[in-house]
């Protein structure tokens, strides 16, 4: 491809991109039945599952994040592959732990704010003279 014009590290970057996407599309796609593009099909069949939840919200999007690091570390189980980009099974479990404690305190961050009143018992002492 014959380039004539704009900044020639622009290409550099979008060569890097290429090849990380490939890399990254092997983790996640490879051995799918879906193609390339099938972790974003699995996790849109599993959002399906549940109409009712909130995907626009910050806590949807920890889970949204979640899932996709639990599609990679299944894909990689289930074909029974080494991860190219350096992510294997056992980092993708991290980022899934990551990602969860992430939405459970997004989670308790949106709930209201639990007042316990506590009595304090108060006890007058008579100092004798």
């Amino acid at each position: 491809m014959t380039k004539k014009g704009g900044h020639p590290r622009f290409y550099q970057i979008l060569e890097e991109l290429g090849n990380l996407h490939s890399k990254k599309n092997t983790d996640y796609a490879k051995g799918g039945k879906q193609g390339a593009l099938g972790n974003f099909h699995r996790v849109a069949q599993f959002k399906q599952m549940y109409p009712g939840f909130h995907w626009d919200t910050a806590f949807g999007t920890a889970i949204d994040f979640m899932l996709k690091q639990l599609d990679a570390m299944m894909i990689l189980s289930a074909t029974n592959r080494k991860s190219i980009t350096g992510e294997p099974i056992p980092a993708r479990l991290n980022d899934i732990i990551i990602y969860s404690t992430i939405a459970r305190i997004i989670f308790e961050e949106s709930q209201p704010k639990k007042r316990y009143a506590t009595k304090r018992k108060v006890s007058i002492r008579t100092r004798k003279s």
